[in-house]
């Protein structure tokens, strides 16, 4: 499913260990057991105690929109950042 993905991507990031080499890219990434011990995941639950399935999904839409619109942002950034502007004179 995707909540979980778009959940966890982050939380795994932020306890990630490694070395960042060049252009702060990481070299090696280590994820240990005892780090993934300690990872909870936040999962919406209704007032009944069963899991909230509607809410995840309305969550995983959003982080959808989101990175489709990034990947469009990023694209039209790269073009204006490779824009050549000749003035003639």
């Amino acid at each position: 499913m995707n909540y979980v993905k778009y959940i966890i991507e982050p939380i795994l990031r932020q306890n990630k260990k490694g070395r960042a080499g060049h252009d702060g890219q990481n070299e090696f990434t280590k994820l240990s057991f005892s780090i993934l011990d300690k990872v909870r995941i936040p999962i919406p639950i209704k007032p009944d105690g069963m899991y909230d399935e509607a809410a995840q999904k309305d969550i995983a839409q959003k982080y959808n929109c989101y990175m489709r619109l990034r990947i469009i942002l990023l694209k039209k950034i790269g073009s204006i950042i490779n824009t050549r502007i000749e003035i003639a004179g």
